[in-house]
């Protein structure tokens, strides 16, 4: 399960790489149920990171919800219709896992460049009596680098790829065909401090290697 992230890179960076604009913001520690920027096929949206499917009797955001698999993504009950239809993409430029431990270690894992990339990610929308649109990204089995920390690692899209995912058009045969590991020769990994543990720091002391 990937439950922390980062997108620090600087808004002309993100724009410039993604195409659109991005809301302003440099996070070091992106944490469930907070709100996160999310581009679809026609709009950037600010979304709640916790997914609340449409038919959901309460909008409740729940920490079991913030990770798809891809292996199930396309029949699950509650992103098979936002598989289909309300696909998106999660900027990012880092993630973290902990080591099972104990002690547990966060490891902190990013391209070898350090660039922007983005999650494969599904949203909707819950509007009975209160608009609510959330998000989850996608996990699939991990590659060489984060598989000695964690079974599963999100999905990573790199530019070439993003048109395809958000493609209204795409078959469930081509989006599957994306929701694989990234090589693991494209990414690095290293131990950080324990600052990224709580929610509220939200600095560079986070992805400081150990």
């Amino acid at each position: 399960m990937c439950g922390r992230y980062t997108l620090k890179q600087p808004k002309a960076v993100l724009e410039e790489h993604f195409g659109v604009p991005i809301p302003e913001t440099t996070r070091y520690n992106i944490a469930p149920s907070q709100t996160v920027p999310a581009i679809t096929f026609d709009a950037v949206k600010m979304l709640k990171w916790g997914f609340v499917p449409a038919w959901s009797k309460e909008p409740k955001v729940s920490f079991a919800n913030i990770n798809a698999r891809a292996e199930t993504v396309a029949e699950s009950n509650a992103y098979r219709a936002s598989f289909r239809r309300r696909r998106c993409l999660m900027p990012a430029d880092g993630f973290y896992e902990w080591s099972p431990g104990p002690p547990k270690q966060p490891f902190y894992f990013r391209l070898n460049g350090g660039g922007p990339f983005a999650f494969a990610g599904l949203w909707d929308r819950w509007e009975k009596g209160e608009l609510l649109e959330t998000c989850a990204l996608i996990t699939t089995e991990a590659n060489a680098v984060v598989g000695p920390v964690h079974g599963r690692m999100p999905v990573i899209l790199l530019k070439e790829s993003y048109h395809a995912w958000l493609d209204p058009t795409a078959t469930p045969d081509e989006l599957n065909a994306l929701l694989q590991p990234l090589p693991g020769e494209l990414m690095v990994g290293f131990p950080v401090g324990l600052a990224v543990n709580r929610p509220s720091n939200d600095g560079p002391e986070c992805v400081e290697p150990v």
